[in-house]
């Protein structure tokens, strides 16, 4: 094999390729927040008993749940200004599409985290007198939330990577930016080695920093 290879394309780009790794991480922040979001309030209202609200759920969490999420993004990105007249720039289009995305599958993993809470757990917050609210925020999601952390966090990293998609819509995030930068020098690999790269490290550094927090919850819940 005579494969010589290029350093310098990598140098080359590599001030712009950080540049644009910056913006996937923001990106992947931002849509991590929205999931949870979504994910902690229809997780909590997949657990009542109003019928009509679980229903409606369930309509949205298998619609994302049962389509490709590319798929989802260009419904996105082209349907929305087409039906509803209202123009998203590529950015918002994947944004809006990912946190819902994440949304869907983080309301049934919060769901799940909700449900396993014995349900003593109530009984004994409203014998003390708080309200059914005051039980479900203050008792309820915490415990959840803790549950299912791990699962979370992996879905996170999921997250961070599916911001690879973006670039098919035109946002020059890392994915976007590689891609951009190999059709100009023809050298692919160089190129997406260092973005697999970038995506290892990332994820990995999501993973550690979901390990401290599984450890911290872990410590409090032994303290309590």
């Amino acid at each position: 094999m005579d494969y010589v290879f290029h350093f310098d394309v990598i140098r080359n780009y590599f001030p712009d390729f950080l540049k644009a790794c910056w913006l996937s991480i923001r990106l992947g922040l931002i849509c991590i927040i929205i999931t949870s979001i979504i994910g902690v309030v229809l997780g909590a209202l997949l657990t009542t008993n109003n019928k009509v609200v679980r229903g409606v759920i369930r309509v949205y969490v298998e619609s994302f749940r049962l389509t490709p999420f590319l798929v989802q993004m260009l419904f996105v990105y082209f349907g929305i200004p087409l039906f509803l007249g209202v123009t998203l720039d590529s950015i918002k289009a994947g944004v809006v599409t990912l946190g819902l995305n994440g949304g869907a599958y983080a309301a049934e993993t919060f769901r799940a985290g909700f449900q396993s809470v014995p349900r003593t757990q109530m009984e004994s917050a409203l014998s003390i007198g708080l309200t059914k609210t005051q039980a479900y925020t203050r008792v309820i999601i915490p415990q959840g939330i803790r549950s299912v952390l791990p699962y979370f966090i992996s879905s996170c990293t999921m997250i961070l990577k599916d911001t690879s998609f973006f670039s098919i819509i035109g946002v020059m995030e890392a994915t976007g930016f590689i891609r951009y930068a190999a059709s100009l020098t023809y050298r692919n690999f160089e190129l997406f080695t260092i973005l697999g790269l970038f995506y290892i490290i990332f994820t990995l550094v999501i993973g550690q920093i979901g390990k401290i927090l599984e450890n911290r919850v872990g410590r409090h819940e032994q303290n309590n």
